[in-house]
Parts: C-alpha cells; sequence; structure tokens
C-alpha cells in the first residue's frame, strides 16, 4: 500500500489498531479495525443499491458487460482534513490512508454516490458497490454504451481489472447471479456451497448459514417461513450451541 500510493507515514494524533484475518488461500489480510471512529461519525444515508431493483431492469435486455473497478475503494482520495482520522498502527510503524480505506462506516455509501453521479442519465448501466453492469437490447446499443462508460470512466481517473471484465456477452455473471437472456438464476458455484455447508453448531454458524441461503431468498417462496427454525435458534435467550 506504501509503494502504491494509498497509505504514508502518519504523525497523526489518531492510531485504530489493526486485525491480521487469514484469507481462504491461507495467507493473511491486515484489516484496520475502525469501530470507535465510525461511532462518532457522521453517517451517510446514501442508499444502496438493491439487487432486486437491478434485475428488473434486464428482461429486453440480450448484451452484457460485467466492468470490475481496479481496488475501487483505493482510486478515491480521502479529503485533505480528514486523512489524520484515517491512521492506523502495526508492528512496522504508524500510517494514514491518502486513498479511502475499507472498514469505515461511509467508504461503501461515498463510492456508490461517485458511481451514480458518474454514469447519471445513462440508461442501461448500473452498478454495485464497484461491479457495473451495462446491459442493452442491441448490440449497436451496446456498443455506444460502452464507448460513453469508459469515457466518463477515464475522466473520472478511474481503471478497471480486465481480469475481472467480461465484455459484451449474452450471459455475465454479476454479483451471485447468472444473468441471459430472458432470465436471471443463482451462480452453481453458491448453490453448491450451500448444500456443502456442514449442519450449525452454534448461533454464529446460523447466522452464517442463514445469511449464505437468504441472499436468494427471491427464489424461495415463503423463505421466511422456512427458515423460522432458524432464526429462532439466534434469539436472545436461547443456547449458545444448537443441536
Amino acid at each position: 500500500m506504501l509503494k502504491m500510493g494509498v497509505i504514508r507515514p502518519s504523525t497523526s494524533p489518531y492510531a485504530s489498531p489493526t486485525v491480521i484475518v487469514k484469507k481462504p488461500d491461507g495467507s493473511n489480510r491486515i484489516c484496520i479495525d475502525y469501530r470507535k471512529l465510525n461511532r462518532v461519525s457522521v453517517f451517510d444515508p446514501e442508499p444502496m443499491v438493491k439487487t432486486d431493483d437491478v434485475f428488473r431492469k434486464l428482461s429486453k435486455d440480450k448484451y452484457f458487460t460485467k466492468l470490475d473497478l481496479s481496488k475501487g475503494y483505493w482510486q478515491i482520495p480521502v479529503k485533505k482534513e480528514d486523512i489524520p482520522k484515517t491512521a492506523f498502527v502495526t508492528p512496522d510503524g504508524h500510517y494514514e490512508f491518502i486513498k479511502m480505506p475499507f472498514g469505515m462506516v461511509n467508504s461503501g455509501a461515498t463510492l456508490v454516490r461517485g458511481l451514480r453521479k458518474l454514469f447519471v442519465n445513462l440508461k442501461g448501466v448500473d452498478n454495485y458497490i464497484d461491479d457495473i453492469l451495462v446491459h442493452t437490447e442491441s448490440w449497436e446499443e451496446h456498443v455506444k454504451m460502452l464507448t460513453e462508460v469508459f469515457s466518463r470512466l477515464a475522466t473520472a481517473g478511474l481503471t478497471v481489472r480486465p481480469s475481472k471484465c467480461r465484455v459484451g456477452g449474452t450471459n455475465v455473471e454479476f454479483i451471485g447471479h447468472k444473468l441471459y437472456r430472458g432470465g436471471i438464476k443463482p451462480m452453481d458455484d453458491n448453490i453448491e456451497k450451500i448444500r456443502a455447508a456442514p449442519r450449525p453448531t452454534n448461533k454464529t454458524q446460523v447466522r452464517s448459514f442463514i445469511g449464505l441461503t437468504s441472499y436468494y431468498r427471491e427464489y424461495i417462496p415463503h423463505y421466511s417461513t422456512i427458515a423460522s427454525p432458524l432464526t429462532d435458534l439466534t434469539k436472545k435467550g436461547e443456547p449458545k450451541k444448537v443441536k
């Protein structure tokens, strides 16, 4: 991050702690614990995009492009006067963010608002956090829309990650769903994760499993009723261990 210009050495009176989180591949990720700072921050009410609102627009569309911002949060500069507040400590020293960090209460809202303003008045362009979806009914319209999207990204100084982008296809994977001409369905890999999930043995694992399944609740009639025996296990007063 230091070499990338995302952080710099700090002399700020702020010093949020860091936490080491194990990634799925076994490597470590350093996360900054901004909970104390978040508690005294003014909440940004910018609404997060609802997937249902996006998917309702796709009924007639035949061509799809998914663009993934390259380290999206780190492309947003922090206001000069707010940089000291982002400071954190590690065994190697005291640093602060020049670019927007993960973990702050308003980071997601800031990115969502920025992209919403960037693509204002572009019908057929939606974003979910830093994932951008371009969807059109005709190929000619798609090419025209992509030209405008890339132009606006370039003007804003934003870059995408080519390895995560899918351009001009008749189907595309987007935020856990497969989009195709005339339909939407859950991604097979995610369905398999649900099927292969181990039986929960405590409240935390129950909540995790509910979160995994509820993402696809729109595909399951009466989901709340079906899941109620599980949600009951997470209520206050219920044993921490479950059978």
